[in-house]
């Protein structure tokens, strides 16, 4: 009792409302498939040269996601819930995410076999629990099939875009370019996400 009174204040501090049925809970596993990116950045190298770089990467390239999430069924088809585990976010790049993910039941039984879409946003904090790594979003559907008792599990099809500032090597000085020695890093990624869920 007293984690649902936890969760309903989280969610009403977030304006989300807090009629909720019951408390919820998810695992999901999957792969993310960056294939394309915009990079920019700029730096100095240890003998002077300022270095200034802009371009887009089309290579594909294959991150990991783990994740489990707690949410509140708000109402017959309104689930929202927090997500937190481990992913790759873009290449190279790995982070703890934590965000929040509304997922809309669709169909005349919310409880049946169906469609669902959603929409999730947050943040990507390193693994040592040092800041994070960027930010980002994505939005998608899922099919569900009931097992029993409770259960689904759930086919889930995203579209990812991230915005991250990750290190720059400098094949000039062969090192990782310094915070005295860089301007700016941006990479944004956007990538198609294939995963699966239990629901519970």
């Amino acid at each position: 009792m007293r984690l649902r009174i936890l969760f309903i204040l989280v969610f009403a501090l977030l304006g989300l409302p807090v009629t909720a049925q019951r408390i919820t809970w998810g695992l999901e596993w999957g792969i993310a498939g960056t294939v394309f990116s915009r990079h920019d950045f700029q730096y100095t190298t240890l003998e002077g040269h300022h270095i200034d770089q802009h371009f887009n990467d089309t290579q594909f390239h294959v991150q990991g996601l783990m994740t489990a999430r707690i949410g509140l069924q708000t109402s017959r088809r309104l689930n929202v819930s927090l997500v937190s585990g481990w992913q790759g976010l873009q290449y190279g790049i790995r982070c703890i995410p934590v965000s929040l993910r509304v997922n809309y039941a669709m169909g005349a039984d919310p409880e049946a076999a169906g469609i669902s879409t959603f929409l999730e946003g947050g943040i990507g904090i390193k693994e040592n629990l040092k800041g994070n790594t960027g930010h980002f979003a994505k939005a998608g559907i899922s099919y569900r099939i009931p097992l029993g008792y409770g259960v689904k599990l759930c086919m889930n099809v995203a579209a990812q875009g991230s915005f991250c500032q990750p290190a720059i090597y400098d094949p000039y000085d062969t090192i990782y370019v310094d915070e005295s020695h860089l301007e700016y890093s941006y990479r944004f990624s956007l990538a198609p996400v294939v995963s699966i869920s239990l629901e519970f």
